[in-house]
């Protein structure tokens, strides 16, 4: 016979991995709604978060760091958006290794249309939980995702403790809102 807490954490896991399966099914809701992909939506609005609280060039790997995902993953999404005229990758830094991520025109304006509809998602999703409810389980998914990260010892994802401020994260919503 296996321990509740054994068990506990063997239905944790499936919750969680159906739990994501749901939400990515809601992000494919907003893609039917948009013109662009949840995913393309993430690039685009880490791009400008980026460069927002870091004040420099957005490359590749810091994609890579905030996203926590894959290079080949982000690049590929990179490589359609840019197909798609919605980024523009340059050329002009120093190492010459990176390019530089820019956000075209048309990027901005698919970012700006699908901001709105965006929030509203989120909102949505989480509006089952009070904000006491919503503190705590963003507590424990950090912790989650910190002890992951070091002691699965990922190297890959070098991970930046500016993204999670909620300073930065306030400053940069209210811009936005």
């Amino acid at each position: 016979m296996h321990s509740p807490a054994r068990v506990n954490k063997f239905h944790l896991w499936v919750h969680l991995q159906q739990t994501y399966a749901l939400i990515r099914g809601c992000a494919q809701d907003f893609r039917f709604r948009s013109n662009i992909t949840i995913e393309q939506f993430a690039v685009l609005w880490n791009i400008k978060y980026i460069t927002e609280i870091r004040r420099k060039p957005v490359i590749l790997t810091d994609l890579v760091s905030i996203s926590l995902r894959n290079i080949n993953s982000v690049s590929e999404i990179v490589n359609r958006m840019e197909k798609l005229g919605l980024l523009q990758k340059i050329k002009d830094l120093p190492d010459q290794r990176n390019v530089r991520l820019v956000i075209t025109h048309k990027g901005e304006k698919a970012f700006t249309n699908n901001s709105i509809p965006n929030f509203k998602l989120v909102d949505r999703i989480f509006s089952t939980f009070n904000d006491n409810e919503v503190e705590i389980m963003l507590k424990l998914i950090k912790k989650l995702r910190k002890w992951i990260l070091q002691d699965f010892h990922d190297n890959r994802f070098k991970w930046d403790p500016m993204i999670d401020d909620p300073a930065n994260i306030d400053k940069f919503l209210d811009k936005l809102l």
